[in-house]
Order: structure tokens, then sequence, then C-alpha cells
């Protein structure tokens, strides 16, 4: 098992984790025709913009399990200017096959060491509040900070914002 920077090889698998990944985890949750309406394509097409045009601070890691990935975690700076916090953890998606061995751990670690070394203080996720592990963000010393709703598929969900307010005290 290791986590490491994304590659540009890795999009294909970036993309069938990403789509599977949604499918796995929103399907009772979010809409079926949006989770019907994700394409391996256009993940694939969104995952090559990133890669060929990243942020300043942006950073996107994969985990893999015997050669094959099966995660990934993204973070960087804040996009919605939230005034307190000023990093983000923006994604981190593993498959449920993957789950339970510590890699969702190692992926959040691998993007709060990457802040930390930018120097950012704090962090911000936002996680569908139905999402089944939004307890990882709390045991990983979260706490409840914002509420929102996000558009998806048609339907108004509601959304938490997860905060840590200081990354040098986040726990391996």
């Amino acid at each position: 098992m290791t986590v490491r920077p994304v590659s540009t090889e890795d999009i294909p698998a970036l993309t069938r984790v990403h789509v599977d990944a949604w499918r796995e985890t929103y399907t009772g949750i979010v809409p079926q025709s949006f989770l019907d309406s994700l394409t391996y394509e256009n993940r694939e097409a969104r995952w090559q913009r990133i890669l060929a045009e990243p942020r300043p601070d942006d950073i996107n890691f994969v985990a893999e399990v015997d050669g094959q990935v099966v995660g990934f975690s993204s973070g960087g700076r804040e996009r919605q200017y939230d005034g307190e916090f000023t990093g983000e953890l923006y994604a981190l998606y593993l498959l449920k096959s993957a789950q339970g061995r510590g890699l969702g751990r190692r992926l959040f670690e691998a993007v709060v060491e990457h802040l930390v070394s930018k120097s950012y203080s704090n962090m911000l996720i936002w996680v569908l509040r139905d999402n089944p592990t939004v307890k990882f963000y709390e045991h990983m010393g979260g706490t409840k900070v914002r509420e929102q709703e996000i558009g998806l598929g048609g339907e108004k969900l509601p959304e938490w914002g997860y905060g840590w307010s200081n990354l040098t005290e986040v726990k391996p």
C-alpha cells in the first residue's frame, strides 16, 4: 500500500476511482439521475485539465494497493474565500474494497503535510451531510464549522464544512 503524488499516467485510474467511488458512496443520497450522468469520459477530461493547469499550492495524491489505484486525495488553497480557513481538502475518495486499511488516513495526512509545507495553518473540507464516511473527518479531529446547500441533479443537498484550526496539531 502506497500513497504518492499523482502523475499524468494515473488519469485513467483516477477517472475510474472518481466515478466508481461516487457511485458506491452516494447511491441513495444523491439523485440517481446525477450518478447515472457521471461518465468516465467527462471525468477523464476534468483530470486532464486539473493536471495540465494546476493552481498554485494544489496537490493530488493517489493510493495504490498491489499497483492498482484505489483512491485519491486533493487539496490546496481554500476556494470560496472563507475568511477563516486558508487551506482546503478538496476531495478524498477511496473505493469501498480498499477502506479499513488506513489508506484514507494516509491520503488525508499527505494533503495536511503538503499544506503545512506551503505555510497553511488551517484547513476546511465540505462533505455531504449524509455521506456515510462523515465520521472519518470527526475522527481525524475535524470540527463541524459550516453548513450550506449544494445543487446536484436538480436537488439541494445539505453539506457540512469541517475545519481544523491548527494543522500542526493533526495527529498521524
